[in-house]
This record gives structure tokens, C-alpha cells and sequence, in this order.
């Protein structure tokens, strides 16, 4: 899952939405039961996520998640119409009901470098992995920033 300069979009509307990035975006129609609450991005491949570009939620507010144990690069990355938003090195953990419980954060690195990370239009965000280099800034509202094997 890479995000190039021009961006993504996470498409959480069942009929046609304005998005910022994309002008008019059309109704996504596998939201069955409605719009997401969580968007979960799990990469399993064994590359390095790279974040250039905004990551816009189309329609519905929802936390986007970023979850790659090979490690996150971000260079200009950032997120449009996320409630929250969550970069980790971690496998998501799943509780007896399917709702998402815990990381588990064994290695991995998450890099801010370049035109940094902007984390503004969010209201709240987190960045956990085994280790964190931060080369440019990062803005945002509320940050938390756990680093070190954990759950």
C-alpha cells in the first residue's frame, strides 16, 4: 500500500461524494451495511510502506489505520477527513468478537523525512513501532508516539 504525491482515496460513502482529491467520486457499493468506522490498511508484503501523498476518507469520517511490520516511509504524507489516524509497525490483534484489539509491535521502523507528515485535519493520531526517526515535522492536534516491542 503506497501513496504517491497525487494521493488515495478510501472511498466510505454508498452514493456519489466531493472529495478534495479527486473531484467527484462515485458510490462505493460493496458498504452494504453503511459507511466504515475503521478503515484497516494491513500490508503483509515484505516492503516498506511509502506514504508521498494524502490519504483522503470519501464520504463518512472514519480512523484510517496503516499497519505494515515492514516499516512506513512518509515523505508528504497526511491525511483529509479522518477521524483518527494510526501508522504502525504492528499486526493488528483481533478480539473474540472481530473488533480490532491490540498491535503487536516486534520490529519495524515508521521515518519522517522530507516534506514530514501532517496529521492537522485529524483529530487525533498515533505512531507505534519498534523504532521512530524523525527527519522533518510532523503537525497535528493530539499525537501519541509509542516506540519499543509491545502490545
Amino acid at each position: 500500500f503506497d501513496v504517491q504525491r497525487n494521493g488515495a482515496i478510501l472511498n466510505n460513502s454508498r452514493t456519489d461524494v466531493q472529495t478534495q482529491l479527486g473531484g467527484f467520486v462515485q458510490g462505493n457499493p460493496y458498504l452494504a451495511t453503511g459507511p466504515a468506522r475503521i478503515i484497516l490498511n494491513e500490508i503483509t508484503s515484505g516492503n516498506p510502506t511509502q506514504l508521498r501523498g494524502y490519504v483522503e476518507v470519501g464520504g463518512q469520517r472514519a480512523e484510517v489505520i496503516i499497519a505494515n511490520p515492514a516499516g512506513i516511509a512518509v515523505d508528504g504524507g497526511g491525511f483529509i477527513n479522518a477521524s483518527r489516524a494510526t501508522l504502525t509497525t504492528g499486526t493488528p490483534q483481533f478480539n473474540a468478537a472481530g473488533g480490532l484489539d491490540s498491535y503487536v509491535v516486534r520490529g519495524g521502523t515508521i521515518s519522517i523525512d522530507g516534506a514530514g507528515l501532517d496529521l492537522s485535519r485529524t483529530d487525533y493520531a498515533a505512531i507505534l513501532a519498534r523504532a521512530v526517526q524523525v527527519n522533518a515535522g510532523i503537525w497535528a492536534n493530539e499525537l501519541k508516539v509509542v516506540t519499543g516491542a509491545n502490545q
